[in-house]
């Protein structure tokens, strides 16, 4: 288990920045306006590394800018990602591991 940071909760975070394996990733779950509801699916992002420390100088909202070196790895269910038993503090990153290799 990770430690992760997180932004809009609902049900389980939507936005979750966390480090595996020296690397910094994000799982992403917005709202779908067309289904009134969340996607099922969190995407997986790779981001530069310096990404944290701007999150932390800033906000969350450098997410929305056009980042060199961001990277889109693919898609998991939300229902497939295991997080503590407050689902606000750890997860279990090893589904990354398959994208790792």
């Amino acid at each position: 288990m990770v430690p992760f940071k997180y932004v809009d909760f609902y049900d389980v975070p939507r936005l979750i920045l966390f480090k595996y394996q020296d690397q910094l990733f994000l799982l992403a779950n917005y709202f779908d306006e067309g289904k009134d509801d969340h996607d099922a699916n969190y995407s997986i992002e790779l981001l530069p590394s310096w990404v944290e420390q701007k999150i932390a100088s800033s906000s969350w909202k450098v997410l929305e800018e056009d980042i060199v070196g961001r990277r889109l790895l693919g898609e998991i269910p939300v229902k497939d990602v295991v997080f503590d038993q407050t689902k606000r503090r750890t997860l279990d990153p090893t589904f990354l591991d398959r994208y790792l290799e």
